[in-house]
């Protein structure tokens, strides 16, 4: 029951947000992007499958997220003081709009690697992401990213117009990635969130409950 309540306040918080759209952006090139990830290698791999588990996979994700994030760290609105972020924030200045484009054109056509965990807070992390956890105002992770974590850009696709609150694909994203991102959101020294949907969330979560979602996101595929 509680969960059928979790999605459904998942699910109409993002109805309403949804009328919010972007336009179609231009289709990025493949062959382009790949000349121009030789730039991404060292951190998220040739193939967008990072090795080190800080820095996050961008195989598969949706290009439109891609796009969103590169855009945001360009800008200025998604802000992280850490060595990472500080590093991506000075990668992105040079880049053009077809640039970015590119580069999330042929990250988004490769191939996730599966995660896997065998940490003793897997089940804790399953109860967090189906059902979530009403008294302390946290919401289901189903509701928006799925239960494989493919987040809602099947979704959205028909519709030729995108919500700025596209969840993104988690499944398979290293834990460690994971927890440090819902820790900033938790924190608000991550705030590039449409309607401040993450920072609520997190705001409701322990640190077990964090480091048990992360670790049941990355056996997701």
């Amino acid at each position: 029951e509680n969960m059928k309540k979790n999605f459904l306040i998942v699910v109409t918080t993002w109805a309403t947000l949804a009328i919010i759209t972007t336009p179609v952006l231009a289709e990025g090139n493949i062959a382009a992007g790949k000349e121009k990830a030789r730039a991404c290698v060292a951190c998220h791999g040739a193939d967008g499958n990072s090795f080190v588990p800080q820095w996050p996979k961008l195989a598969e994700q949706s290009a439109r997220y891609i796009t969103r994030q590169l855009q945001s760290f360009k800008a200025g609105q998604r802000v992280d003081n850490s060595q990472e972020g500080k590093t991506m924030m000075g990668l992105v200045q040079p880049l053009s709009q077809q640039d970015i484009e590119d580069l999330a054109a042929y990250f988004s056509s490769q191939s996730i690697k599966r995660g896997s965990s065998t940490s003793d807070l897997l089940n804790v992390g399953k109860q967090v992401y189906r059902k979530g956890h009403i008294k302390a105002r946290v919401l289901a992770c189903v509701g928006c990213h799925g239960f494989k974590g493919a987040g809602n850009n099947a979704l959205l696709e028909p519709l030729n117009a995108h919500s700025k609150v596209e969840a993104p694909r988690i499944g398979s994203q290293h834990a460690t990635y994971i927890i440090k991102q819902l820790k900033a959101f938790r924190d608000e020294t991550r705030n590039n969130d449409v309607g401040k949907i993450m920072r609520n969330i997190a705001k409701g979560m322990t640190d077990e409950e964090i480091n048990a979602v992360a670790e049941y996101i990355a056996t997701l595929h």
